[in-house]
């Protein structure tokens, strides 16, 4: 079955790539203006000094866990609710298509950041790590929470073909 969605999803991205190259200035588009519009001035108001308390330049690990990272996972969600809500027929392909365009951009500092916190286990580069992470996972789960909207017309035919009675029951005794 994962064989076949990927053979799909494959198959969708080379026989549309005009749809996928829009699928990725859509969603720059959408990540652009939402992180101007709502991120930014949101992190300024609840963040007014950045992450590092200024007592002694410790990380505010609580401000990043609570305000931070669910806010920027939010702000991804959403540009990936964008993208599959404007390519609903490709959806897969389209959100394929642009996590895979910001990975050239993303893996070399995953890469460096998961060697320097994992294997030299250095607790700073967590929070750098998550940054970077994190975003994917919630453009990903916002773009497949966008689902086709269920195909109401056979639920109205069969409660046309089968009448009420005054006692509210189905007459089929459903």
């Amino acid at each position: 079955m994962l064989k076949a969605a990927i053979v799909r999803t494959t198959n969708d991205i080379l026989s549309h790539k005009l749809l996928m190259l829009r699928a990725v200035v859509t969603g720059l588009v959408a990540a652009i203006i939402l992180g101007r519009l709502f991120v930014l001035p949101l992190m300024r108001m609840l963040l007014p000094h950045g992450l590092w308390i200024a007592e002694g330049g410790s990380f505010s690990w609580r401000h990043f866990w609570i305000v931070y990272a669910p806010l920027h996972c939010t702000h991804a969600a959403v540009g990936g609710w964008i993208v599959a809500r404007f390519h609903r027929a490709h959806r897969a392909a389209a959100l394929s298509t642009f996590v895979a365009c910001g990975l050239p951009m993303v893996l070399p500092e995953l890469y460096r950041l998961g060697h320097a916190a994992l294997l030299q286990h250095d607790p700073r580069f967590f929070p750098v790590l998550a940054q970077t992470f994190l975003p994917v996972i919630g453009f990903l789960i916002g773009g497949f929470l966008n689902f086709p909207p269920e195909d109401h017309s056979l639920r109205v035919q069969e409660m046309r073909a089968s009448p009420v009675t005054l006692a509210g029951e189905r007459a089929d005794g459903v």
